[in-house]
């Protein structure tokens, strides 16, 4: 018999499909802020989403950069606000 998870995975195979920029990522940063796109995703396309998160990393490419940044309105800097 076949636990959740290997179910869950075999739907996310045939009907998860969609290419994401976040999907695959290796780096812990970049899995963090998927997160953050998944916030991005509630609110617009996925288009957009994908252009948000793009001009984050641009913009902020270390974990370290938005907590240094002398930006105080970090979705401002990314277009989102």
């Amino acid at each position: 018999m076949e636990n959740f998870t290997e179910v869950l995975m075999k739907w996310h195979k045939r009907h998860n499909n969609r290419e994401m920029l976040w999907k695959g990522e290796k780096d812990p940063y970049k899995i963090w802020l998927s997160g953050l796109s998944e916030v991005f995703l509630q609110q617009t396309r996925v288009a957009q989403g994908r252009q948000y998160y793009t001009n984050f990393i641009k913009k902020y490419p270390t974990i370290f950069q938005p907590f240094t940044s002398s930006s105080l309105f970090i979705p401002r800097t990314i277009g989102t606000g």
